[in-house]
């Protein structure tokens, strides 16, 4: 006799704002907790009562490339036009229908993120989103089929290692073997009443990885002593782009505006002499999507750390070999 608590294999759909439903990598967080009061006590025994209800942060993972409406989601928080969804996660069995739903209403963005990149990896990318609901409410299937894209067979899941980052005046920028997510917070004011809630979008630093044999050019080492000596008068700006498996196609560009270094770090990595370098940003854009967040933009490290001196070797000066 078969165990009627067998489970069977779910997928899992997102739709914000009752949009176009989407595919859904995974989630956490999706938890709802009670703040306990103890009114009174009578006989030694405690009247415990629920007073509030709180609810978790939630993360969603997205698979990469990503869909259409889940593209215009991130844009949204990029350019500060989108700071709150009302979400819908639904659980769907082999046949793609609804079993369980989870609404997620009015949840504040917190932060979006797109994949890690390394050259070395073999796994697959995916993009992440956090929101902070202001409740969530759990709800039967009706078992109606949710109808979610087709996937061609043209497009196949992003590989984390088929990026390239292109630098203004970099000419080897494509060994560049490690890139830390592309993180967007947008900031809210503390009054929700606000017609125009947003405070500022924070653009948070990246950290580069490449081979220190890759920066005894005259390109990396005038940008790295321009760190050093001159605390750097101009940024540069650079793409970021996600790449098909045969490196010809662009899933998605990231244009990225004003690069400037500000730390270095010299260490080992498996035997290998390595350079991680830490960059902010004014704001970043989806390529094609020009527009800037009005100003509301801060990057996570508005001062250049001077910490980054002291860890620069002494012969980084300007050598160019013949």
């Amino acid at each position: 006799m078969a165990d009627s608590r067998t489970q069977q294999p779910s997928s899992y759909a997102l739709q914000y704002n009752n949009g176009t439903p989407i595919r859904l990598k995974d989630f956490s967080g999706l938890l709802t907790s009670s703040q306990i009061l103890v009114n009174d006590t009578e006989n030694f025994i405690k009247r415990n009562r629920i007073q509030s209800l709180e609810y978790n942060e939630v993360v969603l993972t997205l698979p990469f490339p990503l869909a259409e409406p889940a593209k215009k989601l991130f844009e949204g928080a990029m350019n500060g036009t989108l700071t709150s969804v009302f979400t819908t996660i639904s659980r769907l069995d082999q046949q793609s229908n609804q079993i369980q739903s989870y609404e997620l209403g009015n949840c504040e963005i917190l932060e979006i993120a797109f994949p890690t990149l390394n050259a070395s990896s073999k796994d697959a990318g995916f993009a992440s989103i956090r929101l902070k609901p202001e409740h969530i409410d759990l709800t039967l299937g009706n078992n109606s089929r949710v109808t979610l894209p087709t996937n061609t067979g043209k497009i196949k899941a992003f590989v984390s290692s088929n990026y390239e980052f292109e630098i203004d005046t970099i000419s080897n920028s494509n060994k560049i073997s490690k890139v830390s997510p592309v993180t967007i917070i947008p900031h809210l004011n503390s009054n929700r009443d606000l017609k125009n809630n947003l405070d500022f979008i924070e653009f948070k630093s990246i950290e580069i990885t490449l081979s220190e044999s890759e920066i005894n050019n005259a390109d990396w080492q005038s940008w790295l002593n321009d760190f050093v000596k001159n605390q750097q008068k101009e940024g540069r700006n650079g793409v970021l782009k996600y790449l098909t498996a045969d490196f010809k196609t662009s899933l998605l560009e990231i244009s990225v505006f004003n690069l400037f270094i500000i730390s270095t770090l010299f260490h080992n990595d498996s035997q290998l002499a390595k350079i991680t370098i830490e960059l902010m940003f004014d704001f970043a854009t989806i390529t094609g999507k020009t527009t800037t967040p009005e100003g509301n933009a801060i990057r996570s490290n508005p001062e250049i750390k001077l910490s980054g001196l002291e860890i620069i070797p002494p012969d980084l000066e300007i050598t160019t070999k013949k």
